[in-house]
């Protein structure tokens, strides 16, 4: 859920720039879902570091 809800929070900050560098809609939205998984797979790497470290942490 994390994931998903960060990964939703970006988007408009991935967006914005991809939407200006290309000055075409349909590029810049193809481009910006594209990104969005790419997004999500550094939030899944993030937090499953985070869980991993505080597991190591409790032990």
């Amino acid at each position: 859920m994390r994931k998903t809800l960060m990964t939703f929070l970006t988007i408009p900050f991935t967006t914005l720039p991809i939407a200006l560098i290309t000055n075409d809609f349909f590029i810049g939205m193809v481009v910006s879902v594209l990104a969005s998984f790419g997004v999500y797979m550094f939030w899944d790497v993030f937090f499953d570091t985070i869980k991993k470290t505080a597991k190591r942490s409790n032990a």
